[in-house]
């Protein structure tokens, strides 16, 4: 149940669900109605006197329903909806499109009255401005960053510029002092909470809530809707926190308070700003900070008349001639969907303390026609060139993994923040967050470093334990060089409520400190061919987030710390029967297992890893591939892994019991 609420006259409570239900319930409990739509429900719906509810899906529509349940009309968009549809007094129904759009509909029959295209998707809900009963405004924000305020026949009275995308529904509220105009406050995804004057659009004060801490500051979106109390505002923060500002507390007297900011946006012209591992732009006069592992991310901002403006960098006639790099290094470079970030991959680890100067140079293109959410290219073409510079930190306190005959040293990795691309927080924020896992080191070679993840939650205590039901089951590889590392994998599926998104490549980079955490400007980033995305590959082109070699880039940061868990230790009294392989199309390798009691697959997780005579993991879907045999009590007795892929002539198989590696054999047999 990811929308809320709302309540009629009559006391029926009206909401939708994830399952893509819209459903009324009456006051003591009972289904009234249930309709089922063909993807989730998130929205909110409004209602008229009639009974008649209003509403948006995933599943790209609009739509109205009768008093009884049955639809009255629907509307197609674009692009998902979210964005809870507002009634206005003379029957129109306001409402924002992923495919960038908010769109006026005549609450009769869903007809197009108008709509206003903006420059990015829009997850926001609108806030309607009355007086005396009569509609003067609707403000909207979009994830271009931009507050929209139109007029009732669609007219753009005024936009306001915040530089972050914008997910929080706007409220409108009347001024502290009597007389003034009325105020509309919003949140942004920089850690901004601003009031603007809705008379003009002028802006009235910006308070930036982000934390000082370092992990939490790169977690400050605001997406959510601030609350109006009788002395200030209230909003949450995606780091967990719950702020309040007293009204125009920032506009007080001798208020010095450096959380109190101007937010002035550059002049107008082209600029290449570096971009932090949580998605925020970083002033030109300063470095972005990543580890001597990370990769360089720039994000493309144009700014025309006072305002930024849809700007795309057209990826020919090869990305890589886009982008240089002083002191020179072997990169690797790409361009997000929506044309605006350009990910720059070093091929080596960096040396640590070293500044960096990134060139973007190009051609942008804005303006044009849109189909969706994305900007066909075919709009003004325009030379573009700028920098942004990058340093490198220090190599950290060195991780020195063993494995050991009874414990191997352990790896947590939880709460993954995405905002690159900026839609996938839209559709994912939670759900990235709530992923954690536990990892045994493997193997510890030099430069071979490979560790095992399974999913992992804490129990009652407080332990990371292992957590089968939240499945994953993964191998990393990569480099070491004293507390930076620089891992991969390929075969990683990140589960959905649609389904398994197969990751093309997912990469883990980041530092330790001396306290064994890793440090805050770890990265990750993870690539998948969008056609390949269960449920939605048909969709995928029209979000903007796929590139034009249709693969779609994940760019953010993760938490991470060296950790303590019996996932990474032996099982008393487990005893492991010798591993079997059956070669053939497809490959099976298998092993028995005698476990003490109450081992069973409802607590625990057992695979066999397979690692080729290059020293790497064989790159399989591990938890897919897995069968795990169990007897009546679910006690596991046994485990098989299915290969579909030719073998290595010669490899070793591993078997995992959650995160520890209990039993190694070599095993042959060719392909």
């Amino acid at each position: 149940w990811e929308g809320s609420p709302n309540v009629g006259p009559d006391g029926v409570i009206y909401q939708g669900n994830t399952g893509g239900g819209a459903y009324a319930v009456n006051p003591d409990g009972t289904e009234k109605w249930a309709y089922q739509a063909q993807n989730s429900v998130w929205t909110v719906p409004s209602m008229d006197d009639s009974g008649t509810t209003y509403w948006g899906s995933v599943d790209l529509r609009l739509f109205a329903l009768n008093a009884d349940g049955t639809q009255k009309w629907q509307r197609t968009t674009l692009g998902y909806v979210t964005s809870s549809p507002a009634l206005g007094p003379d029957g129109t129904i306001y409402a924002g499109s992923f495919d960038g759009s908010m769109y006026a509909l005549d609450s009769a029959d869903g007809s197009v009255k108008w709509k206003l295209q903006t420059g990015d998707h829009i997850y926001s809900s609108p806030a309607l401005v009355e007086k005396d009963g009569v509609l003067e405004q609707i403000i909207i924000g979009s994830t271009d960053g931009l507050l929209y305020s139109v007029n009732p026949d669609g007219d753009v009275l005024w936009t306001y510029d915040t530089g972050a995308p914008i997910r929080s529904s706007p409220v409108v509220g009347q001024a502290p002092v009597e007389g003034g105009a009325p105020i509309v406050y919003a949140g942004a995804a920089n850690g901004h909470v601003v009031a603007v004057n809705v008379n003009d659009g002028s802006r009235r004060w910006t308070y930036n809530t982000t934390a000082t801490e370092p992990t939490l500051a790169t977690r400050n979106q605001l997406n959510s809707s601030p609350a109006l109390g009788t002395k200030g505002v209230y909003i949450g923060s995606q780091d967990g926190m719950v702020w309040f500002v007293p009204y125009d507390y920032c506009l007080r007297p001798g208020q010095s308070d450096a959380r109190c900011v101007t937010t002035d946006l550059p002049s107008d012209g082209m600029y290449a700003y570096g971009v932090d591992v949580g998605g925020g732009l970083v002033p030109p006069d300063q470095p972005v900070a990543i580890s001597p592992a990370g990769y360089m991310t720039g994000r493309v901002v144009v700014r025309k008349d006072g305002r930024s403006v849809p700007a795309r960098l057209v990826p020919a006639p090869d990305v890589q001639r886009l982008v240089s790099v002083e002191p020179a290094i072997d990169v690797d470079a790409s361009v997000s969907g929506d044309g605006r970030y350009i990910f720059v991959r070093p091929l080596e680890m960096l040396p640590p303390s070293t500044t960096y100067k990134v060139t973007v140079q190009g051609v942008v293109t804005t303006g044009g026609p849109r189909l969706g959410n994305v900007s066909l290219g075919s709009g003004e073409l325009e030379p573009f060139r700028g920098t942004f510079t990058v340093r490198t930190g220090d190599d950290g306190k060195a991780w020195d993994p063993k494995v050991q005959a009874d414990e191997t040293s352990g790896l947590s990795l939880s709460r993954l923040a995405t905002p690159l691309p900026p839609m996938l927080p839209s559709v994912n924020q939670i759900g990235f967050d709530f992923y954690d896992w536990i990892g045994g080191a493997v193997k510890t070679e030099k430069d071979a470093t490979v560790v095992w993840f399974v999913g992992a939650k804490r129990d009652d205590k407080g332990v990371i334990v292992a957590d089968p039901t939240s499945l994953f089951a993964f191998p990393v590889a990569g480099q070491q060089r004293e507390g930076t590392f620089l891992f991969n994998a390929s075969g990683v599926n990140l589960w959905f409520t649609f389904g398994p998104v197969p990751l093309q490549r997912f990469d883990l980079r980041g530092t330790f400190d001396d306290k064994g955490e890793v440090k805050p400007d770890s990265q990750f980033m993870a690539q998948a061919v969008c056609a390949d995305i269960p449920s939605y590959g048909s969709q995928m082109p029209a979000t903007g987030m796929c590139d034009t070699q249709g693969v779609l880039t994940a760019a953010g940061t993760f938490l991470g710390e060296q950790a303590e868990s019996p996932a990474v230790r032996r099982v008393p009294g487990m005893k492991i029967g010798e591993i079997t392989y059956t070669p053939g199309s497809p490959a099976t390798v298998s092993a028995t297992i005698d476990a003490p009691t109450g081992y069973t697959s409802d607590d625990h997780f057992v695979s066999i890893l397979l690692i080729g005579d290059d020293g790497l993991p064989v790159p399989i879907d591990y938890y897919r591939s897995t069968k795990i045999e169990t007897d009546d009590s679910k006690q596991i007795t046994g485990v098989t892994v299915t290969v579909d892929a030719p073998l290595p002539q010669n490899f070793r198989a591993v078997v995992m019991t959650d995160a520890f590696p209990a039993k190694t054999q070599d095993l042959g047999g060719g392909s």
